[in-house]
């Protein structure tokens, strides 16, 4: 299996950026687990990139944040 690149600041300025464009503070959206299962979620913060390495979004139904490549675009 191939590993993957790790994205460039940018691309993941550029993610964080397009979500925060695309669902406020307060959007319903869809999520997919880590392990399984997709739940509805709430945005109750705007995403920020983690330690430098990963775009995140903040939700009123998880504690802590969740990776934006789990967000389920419709």
């Amino acid at each position: 299996m191939a590993k993957q690149k790790k994205p460039s600041q940018r691309e993941l300025e550029d993610q964080v950026n397009y979500f925060n464009g695309r669902y406020p503070v307060g959007s319903k959206l869809k999520l997919k687990k880590d392990f399984g299962g997709i739940i509805d979620v709430t945005v109750s913060n705007v995403a920020t990139i983690l330690s430098g390495h990963s775009a995140v979004g903040w939700f009123e139904e998880i504690s802590g944040c969740y990776s934006l490549d789990s967000i389920i675009e419709e």
